[in-house]
């Protein structure tokens, strides 16, 4: 049974109310790293941006994921940390 289908698509192919809501809330500088488009079964469409940011603890992904008239429905993220072991 199809669940979902996700397309890799670039950020140039984003709709304007997504792009325009994800600039408004990161800024128009911040760097893209990858766009999903997301069909499922329920007929739900929905636009899936990561980008990276950095902590003291290490990189962070950042996952947002809006509707296409740019509501903003939902975030997460993935936490890589980086050790740094003082030899003495």
């Amino acid at each position: 049974t199809w669940v979902l289908t996700v397309y890799d698509i670039k950020p140039s192919e984003l709709p304007e109310a997504v792009l325009n809501a994800f600039q408004s809330a990161y800024g128009a500088t911040t760097p893209i790293d990858g766009v999903d488009y997301i069909e499922k079964s329920s007929g739900e469409k929905l636009y899936v941006i990561e980008f990276e940011t950095f902590a003291l603890s290490g990189e962070i992904d950042v996952y947002l994921s809006y509707s296409p008239s740019g509501e903003f429905l939902r975030e997460w993220v993935d936490i890589y940390y980086d050790y740094v072991y003082d030899l003495l």
